[in-house]
């Protein structure tokens, strides 16, 4: 089964006030199958963000050794690290990360342009394969998608609206399909039902897996998911669910 995610030995201090170093992580050892969803739970301030922000080359360890998709990250210039985030790397906040001044669709589209330059050029992708695309057929290829997506999550209607016109469940929906975009091999989910009731947080849960397994297709396996969360029932869904205490993950039953 090959790995996206291989850490070992991951640290991660914070510097104090008073000078002294606040150690949050402290030797994190990790590793996600594709396909794979991990879910990671602990109270409040434990360093779940942290490790996903490690983890998704938002924010850099202080020790141990990373490898995404069998790259050594240390070994990474910034801009590949860069290129890794944008072109294989989905995030998913409890907070909003859409841009006020954009609509929904402009939003969706910018995304998905940043996900067709390496550096060397256009690289048209496919919203849901990941794969390139005639140049012609960019603009029609990422608005069909969209356009579909959309009606799956039941916000295709909302998709010239701008964010302040969206109802919380609506913006979460929104980030859920901006994540997507590309077919990233793995998504970080940072408390994304954070903002919902029970009710709705269960529903966009639900919503956000079958999309995810609709996108697994012949040798391509859908995208691996690590998802911090407080909320017991959406981590059961999860094929494994760890537990960081005392900056150490450890494996409970699920």
């Amino acid at each position: 089964m090959n790995n996206i995610i291989e850490a070992s030995g991951i640290t991660k201090n914070y510097k104090q006030p008073n000078g002294e170093a606040l150690p949050v992580l402290r030797g994190i050892d990790l590793e996600v199958h594709a396909g794979e969803m991990v879910a990671v739970m602990g109270p409040s301030g434990c360093g779940k963000s942290t490790l996903l922000h490690i983890l998704g080359l938002m924010a850099k360890a202080d020790g141990g050794v990373l490898n995404i998709l069998g790259r050594p990250v240390q070994a990474m210039e910034v801009a590949g690290q860069n290129f890794m985030r944008r072109c294989h790397i989905g995030f998913l906040f409890q907070f909003d990360s859409l841009l006020e001044e954009l609509t929904v669709r402009e939003n969706l589209r910018l995304r998905a342009r940043m996900k067709t330059n390496d550096g060397r050029g256009e690289r048209p992708f496919d919203f849901a394969q990941g794969v390139p695309s005639g140049v012609e057929g960019r603009s029609r290829i990422h608005d069909d998608a969209i356009e579909a997506w959309a009606a799956k999550l039941n916000i295709a209607g909302k998709l010239d609206a701008y964010p302040r016109g969206l109802s919380v469940g609506e913006c979460c929906r929104a980030n859920l399909l901006k994540a997507l975009i590309g077919k990233p091999k793995v998504v970080f989910a940072d408390e994304p039902t954070g903002n919902l009731d029970a009710k709705n947080a269960k529903k966009l849960a639900q919503e956000f897996l079958e999309i995810v397994s609709g996108l697994e297709s012949g040798n391509s396996a859908a995208p691996a998911i690590i998802l911090a969360t407080h909320n017991h029932e959406i981590a059961s869904q999860a094929n494994r669910i760890l537990l960081l205490e005392d900056g150490k993950l450890r494996e409970t039953k699920n």
